[in-house]
C-alpha cells in the first residue's frame, strides 16, 4: 500500500511540473567562428527560485535568423524558497554558412534580447594547421588577472604552442590555446596539460565572458566582474 501511496505522489509530481521561461541577463556572442567550424554562443541568467531546475533552450534557424527561448522545469509547490541561482548555458549553433545572423532570445518578465553573430568565410581545409587540448576546467583569479586551465593533450604527439586572444568586443574575450602536431606517430593517450596566461583587455566594472575553445567542441566559459 506504501508503494502504491508513493507511486501515486511521483506521478502527481510529475504532472505539476511545468516549462515555463526564465530570466536572462546577458548573451555573448564570441568572434572567431568561421563556415568550417561548430558556432556557438553563451547564455546567462538566473532561476528565480528554488521551483525552478535544469535550465535548457529550444532554438529555431531560420535563413539569417536564430530564435532561442530559454526555459526550465518549474515544480509547482506551495512554497518555493526565494534563492536566485544563476545559469550559464552554451548554445551549440552548428556549423553555419558565412554572413551574419541576428539573434533573438525570448526570456521571462523582459524584452527579448538580440544581437548579432559574424560567420567568416572558411580559410582553411577540414584538417586544421593548429588543434586545441581538452579543456575540463577553468579558475581564475581575478587579484592576478590569470586564468587556469585543466586539459588533455589527446596525444603525446601534439605540442602546446601558445594563445590567440581575440577580444574585438568588450564583453567577450575568445582564448585559443593553440597546439601542433609534431610528428606523425600520434598513440590516443590522454596527457594532463595545465596552462596559465594573463587575459588582455579585462575592463574594470565591466562583465565580460572568458571563451576558451576545446578540442571536445564545447567550449569552456568563465563569467567575470573587475
Amino acid at each position: 500500500m506504501k508503494l502504491v501511496f508513493l507511486l501515486m505522489m511521483s506521478f502527481l509530481s510529475t504532472q505539476a511540473a511545468t516549462m515555463e521561461l526564465v530570466p536572462v541577463e546577458n548573451v555573448y556572442t564570441p568572434r572567431g567562428f568561421d563556415s568550417n567550424d561548430n558556432a556557438e554562443i553563451v547564455i546567462t541568467g538566473y532561476l528565480p527560485n528554488l521551483c525552478y531546475q535544469n535550465p535548457t533552450h529550444k532554438i529555431i534557424i531560420d535563413k539569417q535568423k536564430i530564435f532561442i527561448e530559454m526555459r526550465a522545469t518549474r515544480i509547482n509547490e506551495v512554497a518555493c524558497p526565494e534563492v536566485i541561482v544563476p545559469y550559464l548555458k552554451v548554445i551549440d549553433l552548428g556549423v553555419l554558412d558565412r554572413g551574419n545572423y541576428k539573434i533573438e532570445v525570448t526570456a521571462a518578465s523582459q524584452h527579448s534580447l538580440n544581437d548579432q553573430i559574424t560567420i567568416a568565410k572558411r580559410t582553411r581545409g577540414r584538417i586544421d594547421e593548429f588543434n586545441y587540448p581538452i579543456v575540463t576546467n577553468l579558475d581564475y583569479d581575478m587579484a592576478a588577472n590569470e586564468l587556469s586551465i585543466k586539459a588533455y593533450r589527446p596525444s603525446d604527439c601534439f605540442e602546446f604552442r601558445g594563445f590567440e586572444f581575440i577580444s574585438d568586443k568588450k564583453e567577450v574575450i575568445t582564448v585559443l590555446p593553440k597546439m601542433k602536431r609534431v610528428r606523425d606517430f600520434c598513440p590516443k593517450k590522454l596527457t594532463p596539460l595545465n596552462l596559465k596566461t594573463r587575459i588582455p583587455n579585462i575592463v574594470n566594472g565591466l562583465r565580460t565572458l572568458i571563451h576558451v575553445r576545446s578540442l571536445n567542441l564545447e567550449s569552456k566559459n568563465i563569467e567575470v566582474s573587475l
